[in-house]
């Protein structure tokens, strides 16, 4: 790149923020090869590598998709005796659920915990997309249960996802218990014996009144 060129004439030293910058310019060109020889160049141009730049590069190649690439960067950084953060992991998981590899993702789910660095909220919403987008929500209680044991308390994406998800498999009732603690209006009116909630293929449909509606029995509730 001639930007890198003109750097080095100018006299100017990589930082970890110009690091970001150039490798967001050149993951446009969803190619591991472009991405790994910019991050190099910056290296040999003086780029301290420590766990930022690390983050950023696994960031990079996780969010294209490129996971097996991005597991060699991990390795690296291990083997040069830098050790990971919730930041390399969640790119990592993210990585594999992108990929459809959702055993790969909740083994690193593992190894975190194994290496004794704590989860977050969006490790587990990650995980939860995972199974959404592969249609297996049903099997996300034991992920919700241990958010719960943790002390973490689930945001407002936990329970789009949960409901985006039970939605998807046409599990009605599974979408009222987790749109109750969701709501964010008044959720419901009377019509007929139902609460009146307007569901469709997406249990978060918006009305253009801006409401959330589903159309389940009265008796749900009760």
């Amino acid at each position: 790149m001639d930007v890198l060129n003109d750097m080095l004439v100018f006299g100017f030293h990589p930082t970890p923020t110009i690091h970001k910058a150039v490798l967001d310019a050149s993951s446009k060109s969803r190619r591991a090869d472009v991405i790994l020889h910019i991050h190099n160049r910056l290296v040999g141009m003086g780029l301290e590598l420590n766990l930022s730049t690390y983050n950023t590069l696994i960031s990079t190649l996780c969010r294209l998709g490129m996971v097996k690439r991005a597991t060699l960067v991990f390795k690296d950084m291990m083997g040069k005796g830098i050790s990971p953060y919730i930041i390399t992991y969640n790119a990592l998981i993210q990585g594999y659920c992108l990929s459809s590899h959702l055993k790969n993702a909740f083994s690193v789910h593992s190894q975190m915990l194994t290496e004794g660095v704590s989860p977050n909220v969006e490790t587990y919403n990650i995980l939860l997309r995972g199974l959404s987008a592969a249609s297996l929500i049903k099997d996300a209680a034991g992920l919700v249960n241990q958010m719960k044991e943790r002390g973490l308390i689930p945001n407002a994406d936990t329970y789009d996802i949960l409901l985006s998800g039970h939605g998807k498999i046409g599990n009605i009732k599974e979408c009222i218990k987790f749109y109750i603690p969701r709501k964010r209006t008044t959720c419901c009116e009377s019509n007929a014996g139902n609460w009146r909630l307007n569901m469709y293929n997406d249990p978060m449909d918006r009305n253009s009144d801006g409401k959330t509606r589903l159309l389940v029995p009265r008796q749900w509730f009760e």
